[in-house]
């Protein structure tokens, strides 16, 4: 398995668990649950993580491509810039839910901790969804806008 293939893998991580993290805490939060919000905060932590993952083996995954003839390096460029922001968030949402941990550790409440925490991972899955999307379009052209399917691909029912 190469660089590329763990960037494959890993970079749904930060997407999906973002999505369940934001959930799982804003239950949390309503539910007064401190079981669902340190699950919730785990997943964010794990999120930073793989994010910051997917951001290196990204750098990779370029290298292995960008010479390749179907490669267009103005899609790549997108998906790379769109990454170094998603990453920057979803690093500072892990921070900010490792902090929130720890203060429920030594404290028993992190509620303010908690609710920055669930904001930044909600702004982090956005980016990261985006990065997706623009990650997509490098080699799946039927999600690029304009796509139009070839009339011998067109099936007669």
């Amino acid at each position: 398995m190469s660089l590329t293939h763990l960037h494959l893998l890993v970079n749904h991580v930060p997407i999906i668990g973002s999505a369940i993290a934001v959930v799982l805490l804003a239950w949390a939060l309503l539910a007064r649950s401190r079981e669902l919000q340190r699950a919730g905060l785990l997943l964010v932590v794990v999120c930073g993580l793989a994010g910051f993952v997917a951001k290196q083996t990204g750098e990779e995954a370029e290298e292995q491509i960008e010479s390749l003839p179907w490669a267009q390096k103005e899609l790549i460029h997108e998906h790379e810039e769109a990454a170094d922001k998603a990453t920057i968030v979803m690093l500072i949402a892990g921070i900010a839910g490792a902090v929130a941990l720890v203060r429920m550790r030594k404290e028993g409440a992190a509620r303010a901790e908690t609710i920055a925490t669930t904001l930044v991972a909600a702004a982090g899955f956005a980016l990261m969804a985006w990065t997706g999307f623009e990650g997509g379009h490098i080699r799946h052209e039927e999600i690029r806008p304009g796509f139009v399917l070839p009339a011998s691909a067109e099936h007669d029912d």
